[in-house]
């Protein structure tokens, strides 16, 4: 995979690209969608979505993260007692990983000479995509853009079409998860793990916006299987990271759960962050079918949203779909976010 260096301390986040559309007129004036991935799984798990995002003149990059397939592994030192350092050591720490994938797509622009949004806001621009907890990454590059140079906040600026934050879990904004949202992460098994994060789950409840009604354990609804019976052994290897490999998520995630919180609500509604691009818009998607994981934060930001007197953020369900839906249901997220970034199909 190719890769780009994102700092002066040489560390460098690999990516995969669909490349330039070469369909329509305008082959130069294309949407680009940054792609964050999210937890036990690479970028890889968005091929599929890519070949229909290229099919529709869009550019597609996704971008791999530390500690996964490419990119600079992070130091023991980073992680080593996480837990046990000062608040400002774990802002620090966060802020550090936004910086990374906010230099990477100014960087990436530079290099490739990616236009700006058109004044019909047809062509041109960018759109940041978190996946799961790959939206922590995103909303952090987002909040640490105030510390970059004014020509790097320009760039943003006049690229910036929308971030769109698909299946956020509790733990990405900063709230606890709740104790009847579990999964099988404390059993041997990595197979009963891909099987499980890849499920069908039931269909929640979404009036009751409330998963203690439910009981839980580690077999999702059998009415459909799970995602990862359609892919290939190699799709599997490539998909699928081993978990030391991104076993530096977890002491992140638990350690900065305040940090976490403090950088969302910066992201999204913080008016001068708002104010350096003044495009951006927000939206943020679930599955209706998805691990308990992903709706309790939507119902949370659906009431942040509403705390505020709405308008910051927009949101949509997506109906029988589960966590992998850029695998399984790649057409119906592509129009999904065609939609939301009001394009045509």
């Amino acid at each position: 995979m190719p890769s780009i260096v994102v700092n002066d301390e040489g560390i460098e986040l690999s990516y995969i690209d669909s490349g330039i559309p070469q369909k329509g007129t305008f082959v130069h004036r294309y949407i680009t969608i940054f792609a964050i991935h999210g937890f036990r799984f690479t970028n890889h798990m968005f091929d599929r979505f890519m070949a229909q995002a290229y099919d529709a003149k869009m550019r597609f990059v996704a971008i791999s993260r530390r500690d996964h397939p490419g990119s600079t592994p992070l130091a023991p030192q980073d992680l080593t007692d996480l837990a046990e350092h000062g608040e400002e050591d774990k802002q620090a720490f966060l802020q550090a990983r936004g910086l990374e994938i906010a230099s990477f797509v100014d960087r990436f622009i530079e290099q490739n000479g990616l236009l700006p949004i058109s004044s019909d806001r047809k062509t041109g621009g960018i759109v940041i995509l978190g996946h799961g907890i790959g939206c922590v990454f995103a909303l952090s590059a987002v909040a640490s853009l105030d510390t970059l140079s004014a020509s790097v906040q320009q760039r943003w600026g006049a690229h910036m079409r929308a971030l769109l934050l698909h299946e956020p879990m509790t733990v990405s904004i900063g709230k606890p998860r709740l104790p009847e949202a579990w999964g099988p992460r404390n059993l041997p098994s990595t197979l009963i793990d891909e099987q499980w994060l890849t499920s069908y789950f039931k269909q929640w409840d979404l009036n009751a916006r409330n998963l203690s009604i439910y009981s839980y354990d580690i077999t999702p609804s059998i009415a459909k299987l799970p995602t990862i019976a359609s892919m290939s052994e190699d799709e599997i290897v490539r998909i699928f990271t081993e978990f030391p490999l991104s076993s530096s998520d977890l002491p992140f995630i638990i350690a900065c759960q305040q940090q976490i919180k403090a950088c969302y609500k910066k992201a999204c509604f913080d008016e001068d962050i708002r104010g350096l691009m003044p495009n951006m818009k927000i939206w943020v998607f679930s599955g209706d079918r998805t691990l308990p994981f992903s709706l309790p934060a939507y119902w949370a930001m659906e009431d942040d949203n509403d705390a505020r007197g709405g308008g910051y953020l927009h949101f949509r369900i997506v109906h029988n779909v589960n966590h992998f839906a850029h695998w399984a249901e790649p057409a119906l997220i592509l129009r999904l976010y065609q939609d939301a970034l009001q394009l045509p199909h």
